[in-house]
């Protein structure tokens, strides 16, 4: 039971590692779960890693020691997230497409002490999944308007939705 509790640890801390690495590298579609699940799944991690530390195994024990530190750090980055990031985007507009196929929420983001406000426009879809379609540097208002059911207007960018 010990050995399994740790093994599991071990191969979901890989995982979550895995999961934030393609999320780095994918800036178009952001598929990471909020941030409090990511938390939430990386203290049950951390537990996993506690408990599986406790076998006499010397790679029963490594495999322990990796996945409690790797949590830990996953740990102080998640809280750090779901501390900093209700501050870091307000909500400027939600909007729905008139057909109500589309919906786009638009934000305005702090650039903190080196950039500006800029404006950002995402697509929601399905589950926690939003994709960026709009990103204005250097303004702090949004003016959203549909032309059609796949067709978005924001500050006179004209925006075509589509399928994807």
């Amino acid at each position: 039971m010990v050995e399994k509790c740790g093994r599991w640890g071990f191969y979901l801390c890989l995982l979550f590692l895995l999961y934030s690495a393609v999320h780095i590298c994918i800036a178009e579609w952001r598929i990471l779960p909020p941030v409090w699940v990511m938390l939430t799944g990386s203290v049950g991690i951390f537990l996993l890693g506690a408990v599986g530390f406790r076998a006499r195994n010397l790679l029963t024990i490594t495999r322990g020691l990796f996945t409690i530190f790797i949590s830990f750090f996953l740990i102080i980055v998640f809280a750090f997230l779901v501390w900093i990031m209700p501050e870091a985007n307000k909500t400027l507009k939600t909007t729905e497409s008139p057909d109500g196929t589309h919906e786009v929420n638009v934000y305005l983001r702090n650039g903190g002490a080196t950039t500006s406000f800029f404006v950002i426009g995402e697509k929601e879809g399905p589950l926690w999944f939003s994709k960026t379609i709009y990103s204005e540097e250097g303004t702090d208002e949004a003016d959203v308007t549909w032309k059609n059911e796949d067709t978005l207007l924001i500050n006179g960018t004209r925006i075509q939705l589509g399928k994807g």
